[in-house]
This record gives C-alpha cells, structure tokens and sequence, in this order.
C-alpha cells in the first residue's frame, strides 16, 4: 500500500493504514516529521487562541510572528517527510546495482555511499527545524493564552519526539557510511544543540539526576571503544541523556554504575535496548 499523494495531502486514516502496511513508505522517516508538523500545529493553534483577544493585546505583534513561524516549520516538517520517502526509494535501488566484477562491486560501493548521505539530510533537516521551533513552545508558556496551556506542553513533547526521532535517523545512516568528516559535522551540530537545549527539557524525565549504566559507553570512535558500528547511534543517545543529566543537576560528575537508575519506562527501555543490542555476538 502506497500514498496517493503527499503526507500533507493524505487523510490521517490512510496515512496510517500506509504506515501500518507492509510497504516501507511511509517509515520512521515519515512519522517523526508528521509527530513533529504536530508539535508545530498546537503551538499555531495556541497563537491562534491568543490573538485579537483583548487580554493578549501586549503581545499580539510577537505571538503573530511566533504562529508564522509555526506554519512556515509545519509545511516545512511535512515536506521532509516527503523526501525522505523518495531518497529512501533511491536507496533501494542502488542496492540492486550488480555487483559481479570488481568494477561493478566497487561502482555499487560508492553509489550507495552518495545514497545514504543524501538519505541523512533529510532527517537532518528536521532535526534543525524541530530545534529552531521548540523556543517558542517556551515562550508561548509565557505569553500564550493560559486555558490552552496543555497544548503547549503536548506541542512540545511532540517536538522533542520528532527531534530526537530525527537524530535516530540520522545517526543509521551515519553508521553506515565511511566519510569520518562527513559523519563529524553532522555530530557536531546534533549532540552540542541538545546538550544546550534549555526549558524545553524540563519535565521530560521528572528531573531525576542518574544516568543509566548505557549513558557511560564512550562516545569515541568505533576503534576505541571496540563497539560495532551498530552501537553508534544508541551511544550518541546516550550521549544525550549525558548532556541532558548535566543540565538539569548542574554537575559535571557521573555516578557509578552500581548507584544508576531508569529515567523513566519508555526512556530506560530504549536505552536498555540499545545495551542489549550492542552486547550481541556479529
């Protein structure tokens, strides 16, 4: 089962039906960028119920401002998840490449490197736009009109998940792809943004201050730490929780293993996943 037409075109029913079928489009790709397009319709639905409203007057001009640049990020988001459904058919095609004489095998190499880099950008892009609109979600906390305030906070959540969704993505094609400084400079922009994420991250783990014992696998390369290639995008997760830990308590010190706890079930499950994953003979 196909989509007829565009994420932003298609009846969530349909969508979801796709999403439930055997075809792999619409994916993981697809729905981080509609979970995120979410966030971002609440935080315009918000602005909406703020505007022209005499009690708001103050901060109308801003809160206008603010719901365009929901709207513009929403279209944007949809859109991503457009494109990663047809690089994603890309890739699948390369894979078919012959690959019966060293020449072939080593055109077949190359293209699917190209291919997965293109497939990164996508999700990478998303991870940008989710990280330029989840201040707003502060703001309008603030400013916002009050009897909707929970729809702020779902908003948010929404965008944290298509965030962090979107790094996940990024982070498999990453593991498969041989260009170190290419791999660097997409790192370099993920884990320094969410490690100085403010206000967003309050709440999202009731503000607990250990760390799972998965949180101390280095984040050095696969050589140092004699991880397989599989492991890097739940360290770079990890590494998240790290930053994230060191935000909300302030401190530079990690506990032991032996004093570790869960942030929460879904979180902790990831995680211990990821442990599990990783310990796996290849």
């Amino acid at each position: 089962m196909k989509l007829d037409g565009t994420l932003g075109s298609t009846p969530v029913s349909a969508y979801l039906d796709t999403l439930a079928s055997a075809d792999p489009t619409p994916g993981g790709g697809a729905a981080a960028a509609v979970t995120a397009a979410q966030g971002a319709a609440l935080l315009s639905m918000v602005c909406n119920l703020t505007i022209g409203k005499k009690k708001f007057a103050d901060v109308e001009e801003e809160v206008r401002a603010i719901h365009d640049e929901c709207e513009t990020a929403r279209r944007q988001m949809l859109n991503l998840g457009d494109r990663d459904m047809e690089v994603f058919g890309t890739i699948m095609e390369v894979y078919k490449m012959p690959k019966l004489t060293p020449e072939e095998a080593e055109a077949r190499r190359a293209a699917i490197q190209l291919a997965l880099k293109a497939s990164s950008e996508a999700p990478f892009e998303l991870f940008k736009r989710c990280l330029a609109t989840l201040p707003h979600a502060d703001r309008l906390e603030k400013i916002g009109n009050p009897t909707v305030l929970s729809d702020v906070i779902v908003g948010r959540y929404l965008l944290v998940a298509g965030l962090m969704s979107a790094m996940a993505n990024v982070e498999v094609n990453l593991a498969s792809i041989d260009d170190a400084e290419f791999c660097k400079a997409k790192r370099e922009v993920m884990l320094p943004a969410i490690g100085s994420m403010g206000v967003s991250w309050r709440g999202l783990g009731g503000g607990v201050d250990q760390i799972s014992p998965i949180c101390l696998i280095s984040v050095g390369s696969r050589e140092r730490t004699g991880l397989s290639k599989h492991c890097r995008p739940y360290r770079f997760i990890a590494a998240f929780f790290l930053a994230r830990t060191r935000w909300i308590t302030g401190s530079k010190s990690l506990r032991t293993c032996s004093q570790a706890v869960d942030f929460n079930g879904a979180w902790a499950t990831l995680l211990k996943v990821g442990a599990n994953r990783c310990s796996l003979p290849r």
